[in-house]
């Protein structure tokens, strides 16, 4: 399991990270102080990183992800990023209501169900990682690229005012739009995944605490069970007969 939450890591904040590193680079050529040419840089040919280097600069851009993932959570999510878990309840809801089937989950309960989860089944926690990861992914290339839009329109303005500037800083514009429509869907989703993974153990907080099986495989056991014992009757009344 930690080698999956690791992997995730990385695409949550390691690759915007790398983003955010770019961004800065940008900034700093943009205020005219010192920064790193890359592309004069992959030219050359003469300065290919070596493992340390490449290892150090995941480790900066790991940091980096998470420091902008602070400042973005922020300013931004009470903003733009709420409602997920109420949508995807009520879309459960009202899935269930179609079977007659009716449940007693409420939104503020969500970390309760996945701590029961973690616990109880932990391969099932990898799945719900898993798409919070990528919708943190997506939340950052977002904010990322509006912060691309900005720097763009900066430069669009104050200097050279090229055409690619502005074209650049629309099509920036366009991707923030994309990943944060996406984030939201991925943000549903995992939510989601909590509710229905948890609907296994009962409709309601009781019931799920107090089940520490899911109904279905205690109806399993139970039938097993019953297998087992069916035939022990006539086992006995076979040997009374004999006996007689």
């Amino acid at each position: 399991m930690s080698i999956a939450l690791g992997f995730y890591d990385v695409f949550s904040y390691a690759v915007p990270g790398m983003f955010y590193l770019y961004l800065i680079n940008e900034v700093l050529r943009i205020a005219g102080w010192k920064y790193v040419n890359i592309i004069q840089l992959a030219q050359s040919g003469d300065a290919a990183p070596n493992a340390l280097i490449i290892l150090l600069l995941g480790i900066l851009a790991f940091v980096t992800g998470h420091v902008f993932e602070a400042i973005r959570s922020v300013l931004l999510d009470r903003i733009l990023y709420f409602g997920s878990r109420d949508r995807a309840l009520e879309n459960l809801k009202k899935r269930l209501a179609i079977s007659d089937i009716k449940v007693d989950f409420h939104f503020d309960e969500w970390t309760i169900y996945q701590e029961v989860l973690r616990i109880r089944n932990p391969e099932a926690v990898i799945e719900q990682e898993r798409l919070k990861s990528i919708a943190f992914m997506l939340r950052n290339l977002s904010f990322g690229a509006s912060m691309l839009a900005v720097l763009q329109g900066v430069e669009f303005f104050s200097s050279s005012q090229q055409t690619y500037h502005l074209v650049v800083c629309g099509l920036a514009i366009l991707a923030s739009y994309f990943l944060y429509n996406r984030s939201r869907r991925f943000d549903e989703w995992f939510f989601r995944t909590v509710y229905t993974q948890v609907l296994v153990y009962g409709g309601n907080i009781k019931d799920i605490i107090q089940n520490s099986t899911p109904a279905w495989k205690e109806d399993v056991r139970l039938e097993k069970i019953r297998e087992k014992t069916k035939n022990i009757p006539q086992k006995h009344s076979g040997n009374l007969h004999k006996s007689a």
